[in-house]
């Protein structure tokens, strides 16, 4: 009797364990084409967190364990305008595949020039105490 218990139960979690499904894809610029990496990547039910990623290096997330059901993908980016999706999951074990092309934000500007100065390390490591500086 034990036996067919055990047997029992062990069926009925790899059956419990095969039916989740997974939301996959990649998350790109959608001016020039470039993969935008480390880009959080969050998964909704109504207003709830249920899950989230961190793109790689190249772009890709996979967010795994979810049950059927409607879901809001949502990027927010200070460089990209928000971007929000829905993604309902029909089968148990569906992969759904998607692919999201980030708007650049009109607000924000490329920097064309920046210029490092070592200064205020040389202020913090040389001892600068009663120096003068004469001119001409």
């Amino acid at each position: 009797m034990n036996k067919l218990l055990f047997f029992l139960f062990l069926f009925s979690s790899s059956l419990y364990f095969a039916q989740q499904a997974t939301v996959r894809g990649f998350v790109n610029d959608k001016s020039n084409g470039e993969v935008i990496p480390f880009q959080k990547v969050k998964l909704y039910s109504n207003t709830t967190l249920v899950a989230g990623a961190l793109t790689d290096v190249n772009g890709f997330f996979s967010i795994p364990k979810l049950t059927s059901g409607t879901y809001l993908l949502k990027i927010e980016n200070p460089q990209f305008s928000l971007k929000e999706e829905s993604i309902t999951i029909t089968n148990a074990s569906e992969i759904v595949q998607v692919k999201i092309q980030l708007e650049k934000n009109e607000v924000t500007k490329d920097l064309e020039e920046v210029k490092v100065s070592a200064a205020s390390k040389q202020k913090t490591t040389d001892v600068a105490i009663s120096q003068l500086k004469l001119d001409k």
